[in-house]
């Protein structure tokens, strides 16, 4: 468990469970923790809390844990993660994306990233080319994937075969099966799904089979 002052809006694992980052919204800071491994408890970070832009609303480090990526109000944050647990970020970051980007996540392959965006409307889920040695993002890549009216966050299935999109302004998820070759994104069958009211966040299990939507009114649903 993560405990913040000030309201939390995401958090991110450090592959091995050493590290857990996560953000205050409000306060625009990005707090770092270690983890003790057989106790599970928690010790700030040196430098922690570090400075982050207006407002970081998701996170996400890459498959190798040697870079976190943040989504900020209109921007992509890119921090390198040092051998203490510290961030430093890359050269060229941030970098401009959408003004209302959300949700964000990583292709198997470490090259790809998708980040959950809103204009006007009309949501969609954008595919940027990354460079796994340097973490830069190519801007100049980016392509868009039909995602509803309102996606807020994204997950992936253990697999790594499907990716789902919690869509908050239609009350229902969407469901994509995923190329690992070119990183397309194409709806699977029967998608989207219903869930209950205001779906703002999604996690996947990690033992697989189950997606998990909490919603901020009415009944939460659970969606296999």
């Amino acid at each position: 468990m993560l405990v913040f002052r000030s309201e939390p809006n995401t958090a991110a694992k450090e592959t091995g469970a050493k590290v857990c980052l996560g953000g205050e919204l409000w306060k625009r800071k990005r707090v770092g923790f270690r983890r003790e491994r057989v106790t599970g408890a928690l010790s700030a970070l040196p430098g922690s809390p570090f400075a982050s832009g207006g407002g970081p609303f998701a996170a996400v480090l890459d498959s190798k844990s040697k870079f976190l990526y943040v989504v900020d109000v209109g921007l992509l944050s890119v921090y390198r993660v040092n051998p203490g647990g510290g961030l430093s970020e890359i050269v060229g970051s941030p970098y401009a994306i959408g003004i209302n980007a959300n949700g964000v996540a990583f292709h198997p392959s470490g090259n790809l990233l998708y980040v959950a965006n809103t204009n006007g409307g009309v949501g969609n889920i954008w595919r940027y080319a990354v460079d796994p040695n340097t973490g830069a993002i190519q801007t100049s890549s980016a392509t868009p994937f039909a995602a509803g009216s309102e996606p807020t966050w994204l997950a992936m299935d253990r697999s790594k075969h499907f990716v789902y999109a919690s869509d908050i302004a239609a009350n229902q998820v969407l469901g994509y099966s995923l190329d690992l070759t070119t990183g397309a994104l194409t709806p699977v069958p029967g998608s989207p799904f219903p869930t209950g009211v205001l779906p703002n966040s999604i996690t996947a299990d990690p033992g697989g089979g189950f997606i998990y939507v909490p919603c901020q009114g009415g009944r939460c649903r659970l969606c296999i």
